[in-house]
């Protein structure tokens, strides 16, 4: 099956769309000087930009960017992949991060989660 063109332009936008959370989630942590790389050490604590929306973007673009793919080459089963790769950073990464900035950033970090959600839409 072909992607008809609404499909194929969706999947190009959310694809650009994981691509700049992406790199401007990168670029924060370049400018607060602070690791990039999961469990990498953590000298501040970003809060601006997406981060004021969700506590993951780069997480968030990378499921945009396997949605996108799903879309806009219209095979649609493969929407499993998807969801099979949030779970997996859910539990892999997202989870066992927040015990680490925990520990880094302590009654900040706290305040923080109270404030943003985890995923944008879901506490």
């Amino acid at each position: 099956l072909q992607p008809n063109s609404l499909e194929m332009v969706g999947g190009a936008a959310l694809i650009a769309l994981g691509v700049l959370l992406n790199i401007w989630a990168e670029r924060l942590f370049r400018w607060g000087a602070t690791g990039v790389c999961p469990f990498s050490p953590a000298t501040v604590l970003v809060k601006r930009g997406p981060f004021k929306l969700s506590r993951n973007p780069m997480y968030l673009g990378f499921i945009a960017i396997s949605v996108g793919v799903t879309l806009a080459t219209g095979v649609f089963p493969n929407i499993w992949i998807s969801v099979a790769f949030a779970i997996w950073l859910h539990y892999a990464y997202v989870l066992p991060e927040e015990d680490f900035m925990h520990d880094q950033f302590g009654a900040d970090y706290e305040h923080y989660t109270k404030r943003v959600p985890r995923w944008m839409l879901f506490k």
